[in-house]
């Protein structure tokens, strides 16, 4: 290739350098990204649904307790039959009975408590009193549900004031006789107080315009304002808004994804804004709450990756500089375009040595192969190794080594070459230089005596010879000989020799100290091996974020349990109808809850603390142990785990939190298989039992399955078949390393209709 050639295509590397590399920040940057909105989203969803079910049951209790109480009942029985003027008394009767428990539900952030007869005709509005008895057939879905079904329902649904979410009960007779239904609403409003009380974030209610067109009186339209994200949707003026200017882009994003109905977030102003869907009763989405989460760790990153693509930006110049000049400096004479080449060759050549003494552990060939490299790169004729000794008392030197060039004759076998003593043979100039450590070079016509006649006789016309010292003494010297040119040495054949002298030297420390070196090797590999471990639990550790998001899971239930229990005691003390049998009842629930909250950190901790020894353990307890910390999250995903478990005395010795690594990795990606597809019923099957001695234990679920042609690659580092930023590719492949190392074991895959099955095989190496 012309140097102008090699000029270009080492500026398409360097274009194509910097274009990978910024793509690669680039994906790298948005992985992360990503990885902190899908956190900030997964926390806003739990905080909606665990707000949500903490109404739902101060509703039902307040339903259980108050709506159908002897008193509400038997006021509610006199509607039957009564003219206007006795319903206005009755009405009256009914909101003085209610009044208490309205108020002490409006603390809670409950806005509507409503009654409404069977024919979903409203009887008494608490918050509005003096409007009823219009017909809420055509507007309201759940009420009309609630009286045809007879059976509660609960969610979100607009009404002629405020957009709610409502929690609606039938209401019956002591003789199961149908009398009419309640509505228990909290408002939106205060739904987002309490969501931005609990996660300082600042939020908003979208509604589709549509809903609020049709259902609302006309003096309550206006607490809606028009949205400047999306015009089918407006602002519900009752909370603090935040009408931030999109760009056309940003919102032609948002719009497409409020299309949808699924849940996200977009980053937006230093800013992580969340859009959760509501979907009303009727189980259409018409809804969104718009959660504003300030997000430092967004912010750094994207400084972070600015600076890796303004430093790769400059390095790229550097190295384009560096070209450039390169290759004018060659254009400048053919001359300078063959040192180039020629500076390549020896540097490979000086690589090569290196490696070769490195890796070859047969001394004398490593030094073979590398005099033939030399003699091959730096085209000279004669490379040759002299070693001093003494010879009757007086230093002398034999030669020990030599490689020639084809064209030139060997003299290994030289007998004058042999037991050379410096001052018998006119060479002592050669001692006294190298004893002083300095080289010898040039041209053989302009030496004198001895030294000329000895070096003519074998044809040499051009010399550079260097001293060796090894161990604070001159060992003997090396050197590079001419026989058909009169060379001029350059710098370039000078460092080659000077680096090939030092590699020797090298060579020769690791010849006399191979027993020492065999030590440090053993305790290198015994530093890995350390690492490997350090690895593997660093690699655990990584499994700390979503075992975290299992641990929210796994309380979130007694945490709500323990609010609403403590709530419902502090209704009954207020009504005056606590009993001590329902302070004892309460009392041990609570109790129960916070020891099941203990116990889930307590398995938590088991397997984030690293096992120091071997131990035996029971496959039933492992199994155990994990359902303990992803139970509760496999179950809110509507997973059924089934367990068989053909010997519970199945045991074996090693380190059972790696065991449980593998299998939690499992669970986790068949648990994200499922988000991608549409199962009537989920389960995974967990069967263990031995055969011929060996315990097998398989896992099976029916996710979809891998394709065939992937399935060969799934225990490949780095291959993941998840959508980026979900997955690292590390999971099946560290699995597969524990199972091997760790259990003497295999990991298998089966493919089956409809799902996978993966198989752990325990003792089954040699």
């Amino acid at each position: 290739m012309k140097a102008s050639g090699r000029y270009n295509f080492f500026k398409i590397v360097i274009l194509v350098w910097t274009i990978v590399v910024a793509v690669g920040l680039v994906n790298l940057r948005e992985y992360r990204i990503q990885a902190f909105l899908e956190s900030e989203l997964k926390l806003n969803e739990i905080q909606y649904k665990s707000i949500y079910e903490f109404y739902k049951l101060i509703a039902s209790n307040i339903n259980s307790y108050i709506v159908n109480s002897e008193k509400t009942i038997s006021i509610l029985k006199k509607v039957d039959g009564a003219n206007p003027e006795e319903l206005v008394k009755i009405r009256k009767e009914l909101k003085n009975h209610l009044v208490g428990i309205y108020k002490n539900l409006k603390m809670l952030g409950f806005s509507q408590f409503h009654i409404q007869l069977k024919d979903n005709t409203s009887f008494l509005r608490m918050h509005e009193p003096n409007k009823f008895g219009d017909d809420l057939t055509n507007f309201r879905y759940g009420i009309k549900y609630t009286n045809e079904t007879l059976k509660p329902i609960s969610g979100f649904e607009e009404d002629r004031f405020i957009p709610a979410m409502r929690f609606i009960f039938p209401i019956f007779d002591e003789n199961k006789k149908h009398l009419g239904s309640v509505d228990i609403s909290v408002d939106t409003q205060h739904f987002i107080e309490r969501m931005k009380s609990n996660s300082l974030s600042e939020v908003d209610f979208i509604i589709k315009k549509s809903i609020v067109d049709y259902k609302r009186f006309s003096g309550e339209k206006k607490k809606c304002k028009s949205s400047s994200l999306i015009d089918d949707y407006c602002l519900d003026c009752r909370t603090d808004l935040h009408n931030y200017k999109w760009s056309a882009r940003e919102k032609e994003e948002i719009v497409s994804k409020l299309k949808s109905g699924k849940s996200f977030n977009v980053y937006h102003e230093k800013m992580v804004v969340s859009f959760l869907p509501i979907k009303n009763i009727e189980g259409k989405k018409v809804a969104y709450f718009i959660v504003y989460t300030k997000n430092e760790n967004i912010e750094n990153t994207v400084k972070l990756y600015i600076f890796l693509h303004i430093l790769n930006i400059f390095i790229s110049l550097v190295y384009y500089y560096m070209l450039r000049e390169n290759h004018l400096h060659k254009l400048s004479t053919k001359k300078a375009a063959k040192s180039v080449k020629y500076h390549a060759d020896t540097l490979q050549a000086i690589v090569y040595i290196q490696n070769e003494f490195v890796v070859n552990n047969d001394f004398h060939k490593s030094v073979e192969n590398s005099l033939r490299k030399i003699v091959e790169s730096l085209n000279v004729d004669r490379i040759y190794i002299f070693e001093n000794h003494f010879v009757d008392g007086k230093l002398a030197c034999s030669q020990r080594f030599e490689f020639v060039d084809k064209n030139v004759s060997a003299e290994i076998d030289n007998p004058k070459l042999q037991n050379v003593c410096y001052d018998e043979v006119g060479i002592d100039r050669w001692r006294i230089l190298f004893e002083h450590e300095k080289y010898i070079d040039g041209l053989v016509k302009n030496f004198k005596g001895y030294e000329k006649e000895m070096l003519e006789s074998q044809n040499i016309k051009s010399i550079l010879v260097m001293p060796v010292w090894f161990e604070d003494q001159f060992w003997g010297f090396i050197g590079f000989d001419d026989c058909h040119n009169e060379r001029e040495w350059h710098d370039i054949e000078k460092d080659v020799l000077k680096t090939f002298c030092s590699v020797f030297i090298s060579a020769l420390n690791k010849e006399k100290y191979s027993k020492n070196l065999q030590t440090q090797v053993d305790k290198q590999l015994a530093e890995l091996r350390m690492k490997d471990e350090q690895l593997l639990q660093q690699s655990k550790v990584a499994q700390m974020g979503d075992m975290i998001s299992m641990i929210a899971h796994q309380w979130r239930q007694p945490l709500n349990a323990i609010s609403a229990s403590s709530i419902n005691c502090s209704l009954l003390s207020t009504m005056g109808v606590l009993e001590d049998s329902k302070v004892q009842e309460e009392s041990e629930f609570i109790q129960n809850q916070c020891q099941k909250m203990s116990s889930t950190i307590d398995t938590f901790m088991n397997f984030v603390k690293p096992s120091k020894e071997s131990t035996l353990f029971y496959f039933k307890n492992t199994i155990d142990s994990i359902m303990n910390i992803m139970g509760t999250q496999l179950a809110n995903h509507n997973i059924e785990i089934k367990l068989k478990i053909e010997d519970e005395s199945l045991s074996i010795e090693g380190h059972e939190d790696l065991l449980e690594q593998v299998i939690i990795n499992i669970l986790s990606n068949a648990r994200d298989a499922f988000e991608d597809i549409e199962v009537e019923k989920r389960f995974i099957k967990i069967n263990i039992d031995s055969k011929d001695d060996i315990a097998i234990i398989t896992i099976e679920d029916n996710a979809g399955g891998i394709p065939k042609e992937i399935a060969d690659k799934v225990f490949n580092p780095y291959f993941t078949t998840k959508e980026q930023g979900r997955g690292t590719g590390l999971g099946l492949y560290m699995s597969k390393d524990i199972m091997r190392k760790s259990f003497n074991g295999d990991l298998k895959l089966e493919l089956i209709d409809g799902g996978s099955r993966f198989v752990l095989i325990f003792g089954v190496l040699e």
